[in-house]
């Protein structure tokens, strides 16, 4: 019998000592200044460097047993970096899409096979149907990127760039503890940020890549400053985005504590967990601090019974230390900011004449929302219509919330596309829950609801590192769906993790009955 052979991954390793190569050329061009002199105006040191460390981090990339799982955790930790470009000849080009372009690369080459569409992927297709028309009459003059463009190139740019690093994650985390690595990523990078706000708080300095000195002093007419009290941005644009980043992250960093099998993994798991605690504590973002709250106590409480004690030894030291933290950095300032958390538009609390101000923004946006319920007045449009309603608008202006954002930009489309969006999500670890990997889908859980609370007072996921942040929770959740449809679950397990549950031997039953390779198993 004639043997079949496939075309589809023939030439991929011709591809990969093909690229290699080119690697390696590239070092010798970058080592000896050849590179710096052809693609920059003006030589330096760091652009040496840059010349120099890019192949030989491409060449590492690529001589990696998983490359693609490589290229893609130093993509998840690059991702704050967003704002970092190079200029090439006049044109700006960001660093973040070079190391995406690479994965991509990477994943046509040598990546896993395509797989049918999770129900996210089929969730963010259809959202992206939905937000067409919104799109298509967004003419704003909102500036998403500091790249700048026209507003439907902006937005064009969000979503293209949080679908690709959503897809790109999703892509790992199918893999055989692709989602441990991808989500240990995850950890990492915000840990990086939490100690960036650290040494931002240490010194009153900013991190600045461009300068001579590498930082930046942050002067006396500091925007983000909480009275006497500093508020660090890490690498993001101001402090609610790395907050909602650091909420983000620690019930997944919280979780991983308790999924490591190693005890050194443990330990580095729980100081992870401290410093982006801390991090977090330091952005004095009050939504943040709610979000992060709340999506621990609902991974927690979906925690294995037997595990939630396990919880505690980790939340109880964590919990003092912040304490700690509070005292020495000031407690006073602390106080006031979780004071207006239950009072926010008393007259006693300092900054109730903001708060008012994002109540008259979001009655407005509602205004704006019925004028035209249906498409709104179109992604980008929004500035210019909070003019029409309120004094002292600036270009910058939003609605202070997502959900309202959304529905006076996009209308009932765009509502319809994001409630799609959460639903598929939380499908997706509902069935994570059922499954042998009910501890990472805990985490899911408890970090899709921090980001979703953090959501209610501002717009922080128009700027494209903080979307692909949070694509990579999404694309996170979509490979656990098909890494489970790949290697259908153990479901007489699921009745140990549900103890007394009917759910558990309702599931496994069902799945007895309906799934073709278990009812072979059954009948063998």
């Amino acid at each position: 019998m004639r043997k079949r052979v496939s075309l589809r991954g023939v030439g991929r390793d011709e591809a990969r000592l093909g690229l290699a190569m080119l690697c390696f050329l590239a070092v010798v061009a970058g080592v000896s200044g050849a590179t710096v002199s052809a693609v920059f105006r003006q030589a330096g040191t760091l652009k040496w460097a840059l010349a120099f460390t890019g192949p030989v981090g491409l060449l590492t990339v690529l001589a990696a047993k998983h490359p693609l799982r490589v290229a893609v955790g130093l993509l998840i930790v690059a991702v704050p970096f967003g704002n970092l470009r190079a200029t090439i000849h006049g044109v700006e080009i960001p660093l973040v899409g070079g190391l995406a372009a690479l994965a991509v690369v990477i994943a046509i080459l040598s990546g896993p096979l395509p797989r049918r569409l999770s129900p996210l992927g089929a969730g963010a297709i259809t959202g992206m149907v939905l937000l067409a028309i919104p799109l298509l009459s967004g003419g704003g003059q909102t500036p998403l990127l500091s790249g700048g463009g026209t507003p439907i190139q902006s937005h064009l740019v969000v979503l293209l760039a949080a679908g690709v690093v959503a897809w790109l994650t999703s892509a790992v985390a199918r893999e055989a503890d692709g989602l441990r690595f991808v989500l240990g990523a995850l950890v990492v990078s915000a840990t990086v940020q939490a100690a960036v706000a650290i040494w931002e708080l240490h010194t009153k300095h900013q991190v600045n890549f461009y300068g001579s000195a590498g930082s930046s002093e942050f002067g006396s007419d500091y925007f983000f400053g909480y009275g006497q009290t500093f508020r660090p941005l890490g690498s993001f644009y101001d402090p609610i985005s790395l907050g909602n980043l650091l909420a983000l992250a620690i019930p997944i960093s919280f979780v991983s504590v308790l999924t490591e099998p190693s005890a050194v993994k443990r330990l580095a798991g729980v100081a992870a967990t401290l410093v982006i605690a801390i991090g977090l504590l330091l952005t004095l973002s009050r939504m943040s601090w709610v979000g992060a709250t709340a999506g621990l106590l609902l991974s927690t409480l979906l925690l294995p019974r037997r595990e939630r004690r396990r919880a505690l030894l980790v939340l109880v030291p964590t919990a003092v230390a912040l304490l700690l933290v509070i005292v020495s950095v000031g407690g006073q300032a602390f106080g006031n900011r979780f004071e207006s958390i239950l009072h926010p538009r008393q007259a006693t609390v300092s900054t109730s004449l903001g708060d008012k101000v994002r109540v008259e923004d979001w009655t407005a946006s509602l205004q704006i929302w019925e004028s035209d319920p249906v498409a709104g007045v179109g992604l980008g449009n929004m500035p210019a219509a909070l003019a029409q309603r309120l004094p002292f608008i600036t270009l910058g202006a939003q609605a202070q919330s997502v959900y309202l954002q959304l529905l006076a930009e996009a209308g009932v489309l765009g509502g319809a596309a994001l409630l799609l969006l959460l639903l598929t999500q939380a499908r997706v670890i509902i069935a994570g829950l059922h499954s042998s990997q009910r501890r990472i889908a805990a985490g899911l859980a408890g970090s899709t609801l921090a980001m979703m609370l953090g959501w209610t007072t501002d717009v922080t996921i128009r700027y494209a590192p903080v979307a692909c942040y949070v694509a990579v929770v999404f694309g996170a959740a979509a490979g656990m769906w098909q890494a489970d449809r790949g290697s259908p679950p153990d479901w007489t397990d699921l009745a140990n993790l549900v103890p007394d549950s009917r759910l558990g031997s309702l599931a496994a039953t069902e799945r007895t009955a309906t799934d073709p390779i278990v009812r072979r198993r059954s009948l063998a």
